[in-house]
């Protein structure tokens, strides 16, 4: 489904500059504005609460409250947001939450969110009526009887946490409310119906604007990757626990304070901290120096006061490694190479074993999806080589320096964690109440308008022979550094260089740059390589021809259609904003794999510098199939704007009045040629069609004619789109039909791997190929056997379904136009402000 924006009117009038912070701010926290959401704009600056006023209300409850099981803190206003005018926007109520879970860690930390923010929210226990891993038939039993619960006219709305699988009734019944999944445990947590879990996740879940996905750890969105779970780049954000302290912390007495602190769990079949690190403390003499708690022990707080916490991770993520830290505690752990021989020799953490496997297998760093050993938390954690180290460590005297600096450090990070997350929620809320709240308004002014632009899309298309050489040269070659506050302030726009081998990507690209005004020119890489260059080849291409692939003549670079093409830029060190724009598979062609992904799951996808476009569903699934992982906060799935560049010759009625069928001759196999043109011979209607190789005048061209007949052997083609927005017509096999003609004449390789993944995970493979998306059902005619289509083509032009399929496929693409260039406004905000000015505080 393709995300409809909800911008609202200014309330009043702003800054350009202002405009390009609050964009850059959107894109940082994690998401692209109006691609999905815009926050509310008094919900961007201070937080609800401050901080000291926060720990006050925390810890009340925390000395007062003596079972979280039932605990909740009521609404404290149960006015409809909508009733606010414009709501909080506007000064009115704000949003009324209702949020859902099950464990005590996560109502913590939630509530430390949500008194940050002024939320007005109360809590729900899902334990009180359903199970662990609900069936599809057990939610919807649960549904009819505790929908009224789940998903209250008395909210606005609705946050699901830890478990998302809570979530699965009001996902089947229909729950109109928005809704935030906040995924802190593996999202499929003790499914047994998966195939049906699946494609509601798929289904609904990712696909709907009205749900949000917060994934707690890195770890989250690759687990879900691995299962065939794409989620929505304009509506997930990566927001780690806050680190809440609500227990007042017990004074300890110095003999204990002084001793390391072992928490097991005596409620757990296996637990490594009890069944390996105990009997070793024992074996090595120094099981004196450690104080043992079993679950009851005192909260953030008290665990601050010991020396540390000895612990063997069994998740890559636990609710009290934040809380220590952020209340200024330490933890001590093995060291990565320690860890993974512990974990393999006495078999605890299954959840590692995939992990490790892939990462060997797909050339993943493991230690950046565990927290443990997350980058971001290294300079925090004390690790121990070996149990010789360990002993060493537990003698090292409190005096020493070295914990002091420790906990400084923690204290440090989760500040910085807190900062991010909180940030992050702010931003989220602001979008929740946009969409329970307020109505939506038109996107913001383009760079140039529709008819400006394609007057001159024509005249290019007019006029240009040779589109392998073609280029806009750049307009102006000052620097976008030198506008003072660049394009923010009316300085000079950032200078783009295009790289694209491919004319269809290129005539897009054409409409997009226009439409948004840009300062660009375009390089064709084919000049210089070929597809599918290797890691020596690209260093080689590098040293000859840099100073063309990242000139100091452009602020930004995108590489567009092959990425691997950027190849080079990104082993070189290019050291410009750059986007990467796949309409192909990413690894095209490569043969260093293990090489290539390593670059690609590094610098390409962990550089804040590094953009990443999609343009269909299909692409980023493929990625994460390969162990590619996009980074949700600089990642969007944008599709073609459908542009008209060549000027369409006026076809005789003759020809006008038959379909069209386009070959490729320079295709080894081609299902139109092969398979389709002689399925029209034996069925008597070949005088019915038009036949074209290749050169067929453009979208125009294709529009006039009564419709295109087509076997799609790709998930979607430039093509498509540009004839759609012309107002032309594709008719294609009904989705049954085009499965079994793929498996019987052995076209479309593509979709083999996707076909035996939807049939194994439980995947809609409808929702990843173009031509079957739900976006384009309306805009398309579909044929579900050889006789049907003979009907069809038999149908007389006069027939009203032509028509309405015709201004179906107008608005449909006029939907995506609007979608698409209003998330490369904000993409070229972000990268100017990276480009072209200098951080400030």
């Amino acid at each position: 489904m393709i995300a409809t924006p909800t911008p609202r009117k200014a309330a009043g009038a702003r800054s350009s500059r202002g405009l390009r912070l609050v964009l850059l701010a959107l894109l940082s926290c994690s998401q692209h504005a109006s691609c999905a959401w815009q926050p509310l704009p008094k919900d961007s600056g201070a937080a609800g609460s401050s901080a000291q006023d926060v720990q006050t209300r925390l810890l009340h409850w925390g000395s007062t409250v003596t079972d979280w099981d039932s605990f909740t803190s009521q609404l404290r206003s149960s006015v409809p947001c909508a009733a606010g005018g414009q709501a909080a926007a506007g000064g009115g109520a704000p949003p009324r939450v209702g949020y859902f879970t099950r464990h005590t860690g996560t109502l913590w930390d939630w509530m430390a969110v949500a008194e940050h923010l002024g939320l007005n929210w109360e809590r729900r226990n899902p334990h009180r009526y359903a199970k662990y891993g609900m069936s599809g038939v057990e939610a919807d039993e649960l549904w009819r009887r505790n929908g009224s619960e789940m998903c209250q006219p008395s909210y606005d709305v609705v946050v699901y946490c830890d478990t998302v699988v809570d979530a699965r009734p009001a996902l089947q019944g229909g729950c109109a409310a928005p809704m935030v999944l906040q995924a802190t445990n593996r999202f499929d947590w003790k499914v047994k119906d998966l195939a049906a879990y699946m494609q509601l996740m798929n289904g609904t879940a990712a696909a709907s604007s009205q749900v949000w996905w917060i994934t707690n750890s890195p770890y989250e969105a690759l687990y879900m990757s691995w299962q065939g779970l794409v989620l929505p780049p304009e509506r997930h954000l990566m927001l780690r626990p806050v680190g809440a302290t609500v227990l007042p912390a017990p004074t300890l007495p110095p003999d204990r304070a002084g001793r390391f602190a072992v928490v097991i769990k005596g409620n757990r079949r296996k637990h490594p901290d009890r069944d390996v690190l105990l009997p070793q403390l024992r074996r090595l003499g120094v099981e004196g120096l450690v104080e043992v708690y079993d679950r009851q022990y005192g909260g953030a707080g008290a665990l601050a006061q010991h020396r540390g916490v000895l612990h063997l991770p069994y998740q890559v993520s636990i609710m009290a490694m934040y809380e220590t830290l952020a209340a200024g505690g330490l933890f001590i752990v093995p060291s990565p190479p320690f860890f993974r021989t512990l974990c393999q020799r006495y078999r605890f953490g299954q959840q590692f074993v995939p992990l490790f496997a892939r990462a060997k297998n797909q050339g993943l760093n493991w230690t950046e999806y565990v927290e443990w050993y997350h980058p971001d938390f290294g300079e925090a954690l004390v690790y121990f080589r070996d149990w010789e180290h360990l002993v060493q460590l537990l003698q090292t005297p409190a005096s020493d320096e070295m914990w002091r600096v420790k906990r400084q450090a923690a204290l440090a990070v989760m500040a910085r964690v807190r900062e991010h997350s909180l940030g992050g929620w702010r931003k989220v809320f602001g979008a929740l109440a946009e969409a329970a709240c307020t109505s939506p308004a038109a996107y913001g002014a383009a760079g140039s308008s529709a008819q400006d632009v394609q007057t001159r899309l024509l005249h290019w298309g007019s006029t240009v022979t040779d589109w392998d050489s073609f280029t806009s040269q750049l307009r102006s070659s000052v620097p976008c550094a030198a506008g003072a506050q660049a394009a923010a302030d009316g300085g000079a726009p950032p200078r783009v260089g295009y790289f694209t081998r491919h004319t269809g990507t290129l005539w897009d690209w054409m409409a997009v740059a226009e439409h948004l005004g840009l300062n660009w020119e375009r390089r064709n890489p084919h000049r210089y390589a070929k597809y599918g260059m290797s890691g020596v080849e690209a260093d080689e291409l590098w040293r000859r021809n840099g100073s063309e692939m990242c000139q100091p003549s452009y602020d930004v670079v995108v590489y567009c259609d092959t990425v691997v093409d950027a190849r080079p830029a990104l082993q070189g060190g290019c050291a410009a904003p750059m986007v990467l724009q796949a309409t192909n598979r990413f690894d095209w062609k490569v043969k260093d794999l293990a090489a290539y992904m390593q670059l690609m799951n590094g610098t390409a996808a962990a550089s804040s510098q590094v953009w990443w476009i999609t343009n269909s569903p299909y692409e980023a699934l493929y990625m994460s199939w390969q162990g590619l992982v996009l980074p949700p906060e600089r990642h969007l799935m944008l599709r073609p704007v459908g542009a008209t560049v060549l000027p369409a010759p006026t076809l005789p009625p003759d020809r006008a009045g038959r379909f069209a069928v386009v070959i490729k001759g320079n295709r080894r196999k081609h299902p139109d040629r092969d398979v389709l043109l002689p399925q029209l011979r034996r069925l008597g209607v070949e005088g019915l069609v038009e036949v074209y190789d290749r050169q067929y005048g453009g979208a125009g061209a294709l529009a006039q004619h009564r419709g295109v007949l087509h076997l799609p052997y790709q998930v979607s083609i430039m093509a498509m789109y540009e004839t759609l927005a012309a107002g032309g017509l594709f008719i294609v096999p009904s989705p049954p039909f085009f499965r079994t003609l793929c498996q019987r004449y052995r076209f479309g390789q593509q979709f083999v791997p996707l076909f035996a993944r939807a049939k194994n995970q439980g995947l809609n493979w409808t929702e990843y190929v173009e031509w079957y998306h739900p976006d384009f059902g309306e805009a398309l005619v579909y044929f579900r056997d050889w006789e049907h289509l003979v009907q069809l083509l038999q149908t007389p032009a006069s027939d009203e379904m032509w028509r309405v399929k015709r201004q179906a496929a107008l608005a449909v693409m006029a939907r995506v136009r609007e979608h698409s260039l209003g998330c490369w406004r904000k993409v070229f905000g972000a990268l100017a402000e990276a480009a072209c000015t200098s951080p400030a505080a």
